[in-house]
């Protein structure tokens, strides 16, 4: 059986709760106030365990699985503010302060338990955050008058919206697991109620990147702001700039963002080399190095920081052999090592660390058949086997290693279609069929397979036209689509306009310079055909 079909039908994560939490949860879903219960039901602490875990089928009080769409259903309800609760909520507040008794020269006492009946009473519905600190501070011995109330109120008002905003992170944090543009719009909340919050910004700015959206780059321009010289949420904001960077094609200054991120962490992981997490982020930031390094043409140097980080990783994977995530990451160093060696031309070293790393991640999918990262990388990693299996003359096993990898990320976008990664994904994987159908002589199949990727990567273009990656994807799907077109000369001039525009905007990279002069050459040709 397939990777996707036992994935299919599957919830993206676990809910489990416990006890009373679990019945306040299952009495919620009966009821038409869904939303201010579910909020209820957040703020006892009773939602989500395993979020960062994944994918794991739900069975809630014996009720048998729950479908994607019942907990779309549950979490968009859950999701929904009423602003106008809180404008009520002050509104009675306000009258209700306004029966503080008053004693000698306008000062007053604290309400009395009447009073203090009906405030509890009021935000009985509301977010727990509410009730607790309202009724914190009107036991508060300090308060005298109704100034100090009202000032001890709206302390606790803002403390609530904090509050809300925390669990909104970790209704984000679920949807991104199923939906990249409900969780951005759940960010987005969760930074209208608290602005300030660093970690938001970052995690919004990932989503937007995942979405293509140019908006990433404000964000984290914001990130970077928000952080302090030399600490580790620097080191962080260097790395989400220089993320940011690259989309817009601007390599040398994303290369100084990330070499000023590592120096930071090189030196918070000096101070504690114990730390895991700190070893672990180092590598990330040695990966994004190289990467930027390899790009930029500079392939010796590229794989120095690809090694280090994979030694990191390896050293990581000995501490703790059952860790995943773990073992995830040392596949994605040596996929890092393979792209150098095909680089080179080194095809045989390139498919066996290619192999490695998929063998590697079907292991952690058969831990794990629906985690969307682990799916993703095993659609990836089959196109890269494809890839070099081709060079070696092996068409056959190549176009097997496409296709399942196709059927893959479909099911991935079928599940997401606001993940511009995963969609991206799979005009890659179409278009590599089409080139094998090419292979076979397979013309009239091959050419639907390339106007379906055309098709996708100028949506995603056109969503975020700094992309250069994206910009690149528009001119190749249209070379190759070229020679299958009766106009010639349309087909040829369309390629020469979108292949100057590119460098005008700044987003052509210097190794497709050569293709402006080629495709003028095929334009000429096209236009005074020699007889």
């Amino acid at each position: 059986m397939s990777v996707v079909k036992r994935a299919a039908g599957i919830m993206t994560t676990g809910l489990a709760f416990i006890g009373s939490a679990g019945a306040a949860f299952a009495q919620a879903l009966g009821s038409e106030g869904l939303s201010n219960k579910m909020v209820w039901v957040y703020g006892a602490g009773a939602l989500v365990t395993g979020v960062a875990t994944g994918l794991q089928v739900w069975q809630p009080f014996g009720q048998g699985p729950a479908t994607g769409k019942d907990v779309r259903v549950i979490v968009g309800k859950a999701s929904q503010r009423s602003d106008d609760q809180f404008a009520i909520l002050n509104e009675k507040v306000d009258r209700l302060l306004a029966a503080t008794k008053v004693g000698d020269q306008g000062r007053g006492v604290a309400p009395d338990t009447t009073v203090r009946d009906q405030i509890v009473a009021i935000v009985e519905s509301a977010d727990p955050g509410v009730q607790a600190a309202i009724d914190r501070a009107i036991a508060e011995p300090g308060l005298q008058s109704r100034e100090d109330t009202e000032q001890a109120l709206i302390a606790a008002a803002e403390n609530s919206k904090l509050e809300v905003a925390a669990r909104l992170r970790e209704l984000g944090a679920f949807q991104s697991l199923y939906s990249v543009g409900k969780a951005i719009e759940t960010y987005r909340e969760a930074l209208r109620l608290d602005p300030g919050d660093f970690w938001t910004h970052v995690l919004l700015g990932r989503l937007l990147s995942l979405a293509h959206s140019p908006e990433a780059y404000e964000v984290a321009e914001t990130c970077f702001a928000l952080s302090k010289e030399g600490t580790w949420e620097r080191s962080v904001a260097c790395s989400e700039l220089g993320n940011a960077l690259i989309a817009r094609n601007e390599l040398s200054e994303a290369l100084v963002q990330f070499r000023d991120g590592l120096e930071i962490g090189r030196n918070l992981s000096a101070l504690d080399p114990e730390d895991d997490y700190l070893s672990r982020s180092v590598s990330v930031i040695l990966n994004k190095i190289g990467t930027v390094l390899k790009r930029s043409g500079d392939i010796d140097e590229a794989i120095i920081y690809y090694e280090e980080s994979l030694n990191i990783r390896r050293r990581l994977v000995a501490l703790d052999s059952e860790n995943n995530e773990r073992k995830r990451d040392v596949s994605i160093s040596l996929a890092n090592i393979g792209d150098v060696q095909r680089g080179r031309n080194d095809f045989s070293n390139a498919l066996y660390s290619y192999e490695e790393v998929l063998s590697i991640q079907r292991g952690l999918i058969e831990k794990n058949s629906t985690n969307q990262d682990y799916l993703r990388d095993v659609s990836v990693s089959l196109n890269r086997v494809g890839d070099m299996l081709r060079e070696g003359g092996d068409l056959s096993k190549a176009l097997l290693c496409y296709e399942e990898g196709l059927e893959i990320i479909r099911y991935l976008v079928s599940a997401d279609p606001t993940n511009g990664e995963h969609t991206r994904d799979m005009s890659v994987s179409i278009n590599k069929i089409g080139d094998m159908l090419v292979a076979r002589n397979n013309f009239s199949e091959a050419l639907a397979h390339y106007q379906e990727g055309l098709e996708i990567v100028r949506g995603l273009s056109a969503l975020d036209p700094a992309n250069m990656v994206l910009r690149r994807d528009v001119w190749v799907s249209l070379w190759r689509l070229a020679s299958f077109r009766e106009d010639q000369i349309a087909a040829w001039s369309e390629i020469v306009e979108e292949l100057e525009t590119m460098r005008r905007d700044g987003v052509l990279i210097s190794s497709d310079e050569q293709y402006i002069a080629m495709a003028r050459e095929n334009l000429a040709a096209a236009q005074f055909p020699t007889i």
